[in-house]
């Protein structure tokens, strides 16, 4: 998937869709133990569902950062690289599903902020994967969101798949059919000590 930069940046809009998600769902001021009816009705969204083939979830991955190998596969070293971290026939089975979990943590007595903590986890096929630029499985928020930053910031889906500015057909390449999971699961409230 890492062969031709596009690849790794014209899912850009499904990161920025989800990270947009991410960040709606932060407000400190709800006890996200106890949500009641009222604050459910008034717009809490507990997750978010996307749907798209697995060659969707291959370029998210990759603009994501997610099992980049520091050498490029080529013809010439695939038996080298036989042990690559991006395999396709491992990663993207027919189900293959990527998930982020946003958790609302209370604030424990020793930190500095009273305010709730937001901690993120990835997964991909139902196992926990460290996010690119973090030192734990549960991921600050703030932090996923700077990691990701650069892609938010500079996705132009035409001036990534316009190479002739008459032609904005490229564009097509983000609308692809569906079939496979990818969720932004937006809210689970734990103690995150």
């Amino acid at each position: 998937m890492y062969g031709d930069p596009l690849t790794s940046r014209v899912a850009c809009p499904l990161v920025r869709h989800m990270l947009g998600n991410l960040k709606a769902a932060m407000n400190t001021s709800w006890d996200y133990s106890n949500i009641t009816q009222e604050q459910a009705n008034r717009g809490y969204t507990a997750a978010n569902f996307l749907f798209g083939h697995s060659e969707t979830v291959a370029q998210l991955m990759a603009t994501l950062g997610l099992y980049k190998d520091n050498t490029p596969l080529l013809a010439t070293n695939r038996e080298a690289l036989r042990d690559r971290k991006f395999k396709s026939s491992k990663l993207l089975p027919f189900s293959a599903n990527l998930a982020f979990v946003l958790y609302a943590c209370k604030a424990g007595p020793n930190d500095d902020n009273p305010d709730n903590k937001f901690l993120v986890k990835m997964f991909v096929n139902e196992e926990v994967v460290r996010i690119p630029g973090c030192n734990a499985d549960a991921c600050p928020l703030d932090t996923m969101l700077q990691q990701y930053a650069n892609i938010t910031n500079s996705c132009d889906i035409e001036k990534i798949c316009d190479d002739d500015d008459d032609d904005i057909s490229g564009t097509s390449v983000i609308i692809i059919n569906t079939t496979v999971f990818i969720a932004t699961l937006l809210l689970s409230a734990l103690s995150c000590s």
